[in-house]
């Protein structure tokens, strides 16, 4: 990954986000465009994304595999003993 191609990512999601109030009038800022931003960081620590990218999304998927849960929302879960 060259630091061209990292800055040329930080320059392209920046005018994306930049824009998007002019396209949406209701845009709001969400968390995921706030982390798009980190993503030129990372680039820069660990190379291209298809090296890392799944890594933290495989874990939290194995967190959450192995949480207790009923699949029913408002309701605790219930053991049988």
């Amino acid at each position: 990954m060259t630091a061209k191609r990292t800055h040329a990512y930080c320059s392209h999601i920046a005018c994306y986000v930049g824009n998007l109030k002019t396209i949406y009038a209701t845009f709001s800022l969400h968390p995921n465009y706030h982390a798009a931003f980190h993503i030129y960081n990372y680039l820069l620590l660990f190379g291209p994304a298809y090296s890392w990218w799944c890594f933290s999304f495989e874990h939290l998927i194995g967190i959450l595999q192995h949480l207790p849960l009923n699949h029913k929302i408002g309701e605790s879960v219930q053991v049988l003993v």
